[in-house]
C-alpha cells in the first residue's frame, strides 16, 4: 500500500503540476493578449490625442487670424479718424492763421492811418508853434 500511495502522490503531483503549468501558461497567454491590447489601446489614444490636438491647433490658428484681421480693420478705421481729425485741425489752423493776418492787416492799416493824421497833427501844430514863435519874435 505504501507504494500504491507513492504512485498516487506522484499522479497528483503530476497532474497538480500539469493543471500549475496549463494554468501559467493560459495566464501568459492572457497577460500577452491584455498587453497587445493595452498597446493597441495605447496607439488609438495617442492618435485620437493627435487629431484632438490638431484640431485644436487649427481652431486656435483660425482664432488668431480673425483676431489678426479685426486688429487690421480697426487700425485701419483708427488711421483714417486720425488723418480726417489731422485734417479738420489743419483746416482749422489755415482759416485761424487767414483770419489772424487779416486782422493783422487791417491792425497795420488803422495804425498807419492813425500815425498819418497824428503826423499831420504834430505839422499842424508845429506850423502854429512856428508861427506863434514868428509872431512873438516879431513883437520883441
Amino acid at each position: 500500500m505504501g507504494e500504491d500511495a507513492s504512485k498516487n502522490r506522484d499522479a497528483l503531483r503530476q497532474l497538480i503540476e500539469g493543471k500549475l503549468d496549463g494554468s501559467a501558461a493560459k495566464q501568459a497567454e492572457e497577460a500577452k493578449g491584455l498587453r497587445e491590447e493595452l498597446n493597441g489601446s495605447f496607439h488609438r489614444l495617442g492618435g485620437n490625442i493627435a487629431v484632438t490636438l490638431t484640431d485644436l491647433g487649427q481652431q486656435q490658428k483660425e482664432r488668431l487670424d480673425a483676431t489678426t484681421q479685426a486688429l487690421q480693420a480697426s487700425s485701419e478705421v483708427s488711421g483714417k479718424s486720425h488723418e480726417s481729425l489731422r485734417q479738420a485741425v489743419e483746416a482749422k489752423l489755415d482759416v485761424a492763421a487767414v483770419k489772424q493776418s487779416e486782422e493783422a492787416k487791417a491792425l497795420r492799416e488803422e495804425l498807419n492811418s492813425n500815425f498819418h493824421r497824428l503826423g499831420g497833427n504834430v505839422g499842424t501844430t508845429l506850423n502854429r508853434i512856428s508861427h506863434a514863435g514868428e509872431v512873438h519874435r516879431g513883437s520883441e
